[in-house]
């Protein structure tokens, strides 16, 4: 790309050489009003960089008698201002003719090749956006247009709330923010928000521009739906960055509520499939249990063919089993507001070995109760989730000890929780299968029973989620394998 820079000082001219040039510019250097003037009646360019103060003539009214001699077309070729007096006139005036940025000489080194490349090599993470800029002064407008421009955003300019109205209608869903003056003919900016909002459904951020700083005022905006609050005159850095912040911040809110979106539809997709296997897959599954169960009883059976139904019934109980699990847990991650009641632990013990007894019984082992308490001690829990609770501990207690072993189940208290204790005499668990249980994770984590194969690691999962929702905490224990293992519950003595 072609630059050419006119400035009456050489040692700057050089520096802007030797900088650009490393970034893979064409520069050429004008030493004087006189001299830029020959250079573009044979050039033509991509960037003009003007000096304001030379002596022979200034780069503001050099800029003006290009634009009058049709040596330069700012649609063509950008221009921009350096100056070791950046003062706000000079911007204003800058801007007037059509100028995209103003350059302090006192630079540091990188910075205009930085500036430079935003102009001419615009590739920004903002482009997409559309920004709609509402002020009916022009010089504001075509300032903050450049800003926003610079960064890769598109500007929609107006200069009345009928302007903007009308740009409302027609690009609604293209906008990305407003900006606006707190003044507009007729009416002001505060009633243009409001309107926006109520009549033309309009639902971005909205950022103010005043030349005043009345508190009441700056707080009726934000009433109505603006979220920043800008005194004119601004800095560029400074209206830079509110704006760049708030359209960051807009974008990842879109973001998050598009993931809140596919998280309800994908929510919504998992209960219709549990609501499937509530109702279209136990059924078939039971029946092939039944026909399992029936087919043994014949006397017709070889033992590789009684060995196969066996398999096929296993089979078939483990499916039950998991799709049982699932609907628990379904139902336990459903109970947001879940009832509590004062239960006797002596109820509790009750209810779960009259649930667990006939299973226990298959391996002839006894289940051993204890109340390291009074008898008539109370605990407030959601007593049906309490028996899921140890429906699933007690199974896996069960499933891993020895036939004849006992199970203990104790009730204590220790200081401020109520304390439920489940200790088996079977495999026992590794350190690596206790740092598996006690990990916070979603991954499930299943073990293998010699009697009834690996389980579906669900149940772990549903003794999580019960203890989260009474607000305890649970601890699995083991001194290792073949030496038993320990779950132990702690609620506190006050929910």
């Amino acid at each position: 790309m072609n630059i050419l820079v006119v400035d009456d000082s050489m040692f700057f001219l050089k520096i802007i050489r030797e900088e650009l040039s490393i970034a893979d510019y064409n520069i050429k250097i004008a030493n004087s009003p006189h001299a830029a003037r020959e250079i573009l009646e044979k050039n033509v360019f991509d960037l003009l960089i003007l000096d304001i103060e030379m002596p022979e003539k200034n780069g503001l009214d050099l800029l003006q008698e290009l634009i009058n001699d049709n040596l330069i077309d700012l649609e063509r070729t950008k221009c921009l201002f350096i100056s070791a007096s950046d003062k706000y006139e000079y911007r204003i005036k800058g801007f007037e003719l059509g100028a995209l940025d103003f350059i302090s000489k006192n630079l540091s080194s990188g910075e205009i090749q930085v500036r430079v490349d935003k102009i001419l090599k615009s590739n920004s993470r903002f482009k997409g956006k559309t920004v709609l800029i509402v002020d009916d002064d022009k010089h504001i407008c075509k300032i903050a247009s450049y800003i926003l421009n610079e960064e890769g955003i598109e500007t929609i300019v107006t200069h009345s709330y009928d302007e903007a109205i009308s740009v409302a209608q027609n690009r609604n869903n293209d906008i990305s923010a407003i900006v606006l003056d707190k003044y507009l003919h007729k009416k002001d900016g505060l009633q243009l928000i409001k309107d926006l909002k109520q009549n033309y459904s309009i639902d971005v951020p909205f950022i103010i521009v005043s030349a005043e700083s009345n508190n009441q005022e700056i707080v009726n905006f934000f009433s109505a739906g603006a979220c920043d609050y800008l005194i004119k005159p601004f800095l560029k850095e400074e209206f830079k960055v509110r704006v760049l912040n708030i359209l960051d911040r807009n974008s990842e809110n879109k973001t998050n509520q598009t993931m809140i979106k596919r998280f309800k539809a994908l929510q919504q997709m998992k209960d219709e499939v549990l609501s499937v296997c509530s109702h279209d897959i136990r059924t078939p599954i039971q029946g092939i249990i039944g026909l399992s169960e029936m087919i043994k009883e014949s006397n017709n059976l070889n033992n590789d063919q009684i060995e196969s139904i066996q398999m096929i019934e296993s089979s078939a109980n483990f499916l039950l089993k998991m799709v049982n699990e699932i609907l628990n847990l379904r139902r336990i991650e459903e109970d947001d507001e879940i009832s509590f009641e004062f239960v006797p632990v002596k109820k509790l013990f009750d209810s779960i070995n009259s649930s667990m007894k006939p299973y226990s019984q298959l391996k002839n082992i006894q289940l051993k109760f204890k109340i390291l308490a009074s008898q008539d001690v109370l605990v407030k829990i959601n007593l049906n989730s309490f028996i899921r609770l140890f429906n699933n501990i007690l199974s896996n207690s069960i499933n891993f000890s020895n036939y004849g072993r006992p199970v203990d189940i104790t009730y204590s208290q220790e200081e401020n929780y109520h304390i439920f204790s489940v200790q088996d005499y079977g495999k026992g668990l590794t350190d690596i299968e206790l740092n598996l249980l006690m990990n916070d994770s979603e991954k499930l984590y299943s073990k293998e029973s010699e009697t009834n194969g690996k389980g579906t690691g669900l149940g772990t999962k549903i003794i999580k989620s019960v203890v989260k929702n009474h607000h305890g905490t649970v601890i699995f224990k083991s001194d290792g394998q073949l030496k038993g293992s320990t779950v132990i519950v702690k609620l506190p003595l006050s929910i």
